[in-house]
């Protein structure tokens, strides 16, 4: 099994999945980050790879979105409940139900 890099990279994050996680590419792979919004730049560190995809962290946020709001609950990033909470609940919103147009 091959090692994964964890030094931390910059990353332009361009989207949302529908679990939360936001969405780069790093050398034309996607990488979903978690801890990332769409628009933001971020330092991410590797946690997983795939032949499809790569899994990351936020290590450090760049270029924060408008969106990004403090999270109102203090376990937030440790019990994974409320993954969006760090986004503007009218974004949640917004997110969630692209989420729903999609599935249908």
């Amino acid at each position: 099994m091959a090692r994964i890099d964890q030094t931390p990279f910059a990353l332009d994050i361009t989207g949302l999945t529908h679990d939360g996680r936001g969405v780069g590419r790093r050398e034309g792979k996607a990488v979903f980050v978690s801890g990332a919004l769409p628009g933001e730049q971020v330092m991410a560190s590797q946690t997983k790879r795939s032949r499809h995809f790569d899994e990351a962290h936020t290590v450090e946020v760049l270029r924060a979105s408008p969106d990004r709001v403090e999270p109102r609950c203090p376990h937030f990033g440790v019990c994974s409940g409320c993954v969006l909470q760090h986004m503007a609940e009218d974004q949640q919103i917004l997110a969630k139900q692209g989420v729903l147009l999609d599935n249908l």
